[in-house]
């Protein structure tokens, strides 16, 4: 990766904020966990591999923003529900057509990785956008993209393991790669097939056919065949000629094929509560989306109107005023595809900020700000899944990144805050050598060369906020300086702007009562 940013041939393929970007400066193993698919027979789990902040999440995800404009190329690819039931409108039925599903089996962990590096090269050379989108070359990605695949280890209770084939669910790069592979599988296999269906429409793993009765069988052998590591299994209509796709229930109507709202059988009906603490414009675009759902997933209009009435009663059961409904039914009848979502964004806004939500105060910053032609987007603080739901193994306080810490000295009770990106261990080790080896090379060090007798209280060492972002933790570390005034700091970190200066002065200088800190385990 030096090399690419030193250049070839002099020319700076990777610029220096993209280094820096995905540079990895942490050392967290990836880790293993996984999810009940509670909707399927006996309940299987879905197997998910957590690489965030491991050494190369970031580049896996500067990677898959460089190949994603690839995708998407075929007329086999399904965009969306709205897209599928577009396509659908153009199918003519004949009596002896059916509607039938074929679903890859672990579509991520099948990918034969060293296959679809070849593939992703061809499409880079191939692609004329390419060169004002990047300074690597095709070679370059593949270079990368080959290392980022082939780095497919992680830890599970303690014990490290290695995935040996396929590429890692969870991973940024995954459903890129796995949805190009597809693409070349499934021309190759259509373009073979003796008898090839009427309609072919794939989202992701779960592919909608409609085909002649008869020639279902060969073709799920004949696409069973192709490739030793992608098997399918397969789905056919009902005895009421329906048949599930994404949100859409597809039904065989004479010669036309007719669409509705799916919802699995493990669907509560439960959305989000109106009096939960969210920005009202977060909660009128639940109804928006339901409405527009029904408007552009429905097919006719008898059907529409029930699904408005089932709305109406869910969402009066959760809390919704009439009004909101209202509001909500106009937006999702007025919206479409190309439309801002129903959170609405200020046409033209050149700016954004993400702020966590605080009722009241949120909704007058984000009037201030929209004179500034800037949109504020509201973010949760802290969620009951947060609080409940932890299917990791937890980073011990040593093992996580990315993190504003504090220590104190054991005699005067002085203390010094610092930030770290790498494991915290690492940056600890460094503090306890520079006090062993009586140096300045750390501020705690110097501390101890300036009072001898006095020691570090190591124990007393703990996180007091988190952030992943080198420039946006650094500022973290300033505030913190700032507003707790720490004695051990040789500086005051960040050089903040002027006008913050003022409020954070006030706000170290009231009276606190007993601090509270709220650290987490893992990510």
């Amino acid at each position: 990766m030096q090399q690419l940013v030193e250049g070839r041939n002099n020319i700076q393929t990777i610029d220096d904020a993209t280094y820096q970007k995905i540079y990895p400066t942490a050392e967290v193993t990836p880790r293993f966990y996984a999810t009940p698919k509670i909707h399927k027979k006996d309940n299987p789990v879905r197997p998910i591999v957590s690489g965030i902040n491991s050494i190369t999440y970031e580049l896996a995800k500067h990677l898959a923003k460089l190949l994603k404009p690839l995708v998407g190329k075929t007329k086999y690819h399904i965009q969306n529900s709205q897209h599928l039931v577009k396509l659908l409108k153009g199918i003519t039925l004949e009596k002896d057509d059916t509607l039938v599903s074929f679903d890859v089996s672990a579509l991520f962990t099948s990918v034969p990785c060293d296959e679809v590096v070849g593939m992703c090269v061809n499409r880079c050379q191939k692609d004329t956008t390419w060169a004002s989108r990047t300074a690597l070359t095709p070679e370059d990605m593949g270079e990368l993209l080959a290392m980022t695949l082939d780095t497919t280890y992680f830890q599970y209770k303690g014990k490290f393991y290695q995935q040996t084939y396929g590429a890692a669910m969870g991973s940024p790069l995954s459903p890129v790669i796995a949805n190009i592979f597809m693409e070349e599988f499934e021309m190759k296999a259509l373009q073979t097939t003796p008898n090839p269906p009427k309609f072919w429409g794939r989202y992701v793993d779960d592919t909608g056919v409609v085909s002649k009765k008869t020639h279902v069988q060969a073709l799920f052998e004949h696409i069973n065949a192709q490739h030793q590591s992608i098997h399918f299994t397969i789905e056919e209509e009902n005895v009421e000629g329906s048949l599930p796709m994404l949100d859409v229930k597809m039904t065989k109507d004479k010669e036309r094929i007719k669409t509705t709202v799916y919802r699995k059988a493990t669907n509560t009906d439960h959305y989000l509560q109106w009096s939960s603490h969210h920005p009202t414009s977060q909660k009128l675009s639940v109804p928006a989306s339901l409405f527009h759902r029904c408007e552009t997933v429905i097919s006719d209009t008898e059907d529409k109107q029930t699904e408005r009435k089932k709305i109406e009663k869910d969402l009066l059961a959760c809390g919704y005023p009439k009004w909101a409904l209202k509001q909500g039914e106009k937006r999702g009848k007025n919206r479409h595809d190309k439309e801002k979502d129903a959170m609405g964004l200020i046409e033209g806004a050149k700016q954004s900020i993400v702020l966590p939500y605080c009722q009241g105060l949120s909704e007058k910053l984000s009037r201030v700000y929209k004179k500034y032609n800037i949109k504020l987007h509201h973010k949760p603080g802290w969620t009951l899944r947060q609080a409940l739901v932890k299917p990791k193994d937890p980073l011990t306080q040593g093992e996580q990144c990315g993190v504003i810490y504090s220590v104190k000295c054991g005699t005067c009770q002085g203390e010094y805050i610092g930030e770290t990106g790498r494991p915290l261990a690492t940056r600890m080790k460094e503090h306890k050598d520079s006090v062993a080896k009586n140096n300045w090379k750390s501020a705690l060090g110097e501390h101890t060369c300036k009072h001898p007798g006095h020691h570090i209280d190591f124990d007393s060492l703990k996180v007091i906020d988190r952030e992943n972002w080198t420039f946006q933790r650094k500022i973290a570390e300033a505030v913190h300086i700032r507003t707790k005034q720490p004695d051990l700091n040789r500086q005051g970190g960040y050089d903040l702007p002027a006008i913050y200066l003022t409020v954070l002065q006030r706000d170290a200088e009231e009276p606190r009562g007993e601090e509270v800190t709220v650290t987490t385990q893992g990510q």
